[in-house]
């Protein structure tokens, strides 16, 4: 591994760390911990996620729940780990079912294709058997 390699490695890992530690609290407040780290506004949450301003809105309020399949979009989005992932989940009142294809799908997603785009993450969700409406939202950016 080179130099390079192993000091990106290491500032991803302190990143990570200093936002995990954080995440100790509801759904809403975890949420905007995330959004504050990034420094991620409505217009970058709504382009890079093809989630609506209404729902960012509402968990930023703590209005509704948030589904399993927008917190994948989110952190997919923003390549936050799988530590966040699972945290976010809690406190929106869901863990990885691992008998639930759908769940396993999404969790792979974070740990294994951060690095692809969401074209091809949704090319793996549909060959994996996901349904269309299971498929991670397309960006604004690529609409």
């Amino acid at each position: 591994m080179k130099n390079e390699e192993l000091e990106e490695l290491v500032c991803r890992f302190e990143d990570n760390f200093g936002i995990d530690g954080k995440l100790e609290k509801n759904f809403s407040e975890k949420f905007k911990i995330l959004l504050e780290e990034k420094e991620i506004e409505v217009d970058e949450f709504m382009e890079e996620t093809g989630l609506s301003d209404e729902i960012f809105g509402n968990y930023c309020k703590g209005k509704s729940d948030p589904s399993l399949r927008s917190i994948t979009a989110f952190c997919h989005a923003f390549e936050f780990d799988r530590n966040a992932f699972d945290s976010l989940l809690k406190a929106g009142g869901f863990t990885v079912n691992y008998r639930k294809k759908r769940d396993c799908a999404y969790a792979f997603l974070i740990t294994d294709c951060a690095d692809l785009s969401i074209e091809d993450c949704n090319k793996i969700l549909k060959k994996i058997g996901l349904e269309e409406h299971e498929l991670l939202p397309i960006p604004k950016k690529l609409k």
